[in-house]
Formats: structure tokens, sequence, C-alpha cells
């Protein structure tokens, strides 16, 4: 396939944040500005997708089981929706030049899983397809969103896990990457995102 020249936005970082609300705004706002631009979500809610399946397996809104599944298979879970969408949708848009804007990376799966006591490396084999199709996108911009006050779903322990890796994959990532901070009015937050942007629109 080579190297794909379209862009990839992606938003990422721990629940609670308003991730999913900032990257629906700068949606929002750029195609305002008449950007040719998609958003997407990781594993996604749309009915009939594999996304929403598994989003519905994962919160247990899905009454097919009548157990719990273990944190590796609901990790494998995701990886399998990511690489769909990969393949149904995003390369698509990507390769006909479109600001494919993400809510959610694998970086979700490494940090959630380690969260959840899953062994790093088990994690890395896991995610390696879905990395070898998403490392051929050359412009890839991460927006990584922290936020002061916000709701704790976890455990400290487990908080401190996911956070600890998101900033390790934060730190370690080539190319665009800005760490946002949402602590602003919203607004503002979204035309700083605009603003970064637009070295390439």
């Amino acid at each position: 396939m080579g190297d794909l020249k379209g862009n990839l936005v992606i938003f990422e970082g721990i629940d609670h944040v308003g991730k999913s609300t900032i990257a629906n705004l700068v949606f929002q706002k750029l195609k305002g500005m008449g950007v040719d631009c998609v958003l997407y979500q990781y594993p996604g809610k749309t009915e009939g997708t594999l996304g929403k399946i598994v989003y519905d397996i994962h919160h247990r809104c899905m009454n097919g089981l009548d157990y719990p599944l273990d944190p590796l298979s609901i990790q494998m879970l995701h990886v399998a929706a990511h690489i769909d969408l990969l393949n149904r949708k995003i390369i698509f848009d990507i390769c006909n030049n479109k600001y494919v804007l993400l809510d959610r990376f694998w970086w979700s799966t490494l940090a959630y899983g380690i969260g959840d006591g899953i062994k790093k490396d088990k994690l890395l084999k896991l995610i390696d397809i879905e990395k070898e199709i998403t490392d051929q996108i050359k412009n890839k911009t991460y927006f990584y969103i922290t936020r002061d006050s916000r709701e704790k779903d976890f455990s400290e322990k487990k908080e401190k896990l996911i956070l600890k890796t998101y900033e390790g994959l934060f730190t370690d990532i080539d190319g665009e990457k800005f760490m946002i901070k949402n602590n602003l009015d919203i607004d503002v937050v979204v035309d700083d995102i605009i603003k970064e942007l637009n070295i390439r629109i």
C-alpha cells in the first residue's frame, strides 16, 4: 500500500476530559470552514457495525452474553473493530485526501489494557496489525486532551496506570503532537486546535 498522504487527526485521553465533545466541535467547525472531513469513533456507535456491537458488549448493553468478558478478550474485540473501521472507511477517506478525525486510537487499547492488568507485551502483539496499517498514514496529528477536574470512574491505581501509559505514548510518539488542557471555555480550546491544524488547511 505504501505511504498514505491524507491527514489523520487523533484525539486521545482518559475518560471524562471532554475528548469526544471537543472532537465533534472541531469536526463541525472544520465542516463550516469548507474542509472535507469526517469524524469516526473507536470502537464506534453506528448501528449495524462491528464497532457498535463491541461498544455494546463493553458497556454490557448486549444481552447475548450471560457473563462478563475478561479484559484481554474485550481489548481483542476493540482491535477487531478498529481494523474493520480502518479497512472499511478510514483508509478510503485518507486516500481521497479527506481530513479524518478519530476519537480514540490504539493508544486506548494499550492504556486501558494496562490499567486492567494486561501485560504490555501481550497488548503490543495484539495491536501490531492495527499499528502496521496506521503507520502507513504519513500525516498524523495527535491531540492528547487532559483536564484538571473531572469525574473519575477508576481506582487510584488503575487511574495512575492509564495516565502513565498515555503520557509515555505522547512523549515517545514522533510527528505533530499537542497536549491540550481542557480547563478553559471549550470554544477557546476548539479554536486553539483549529489554529494548530491551519498549518495544513
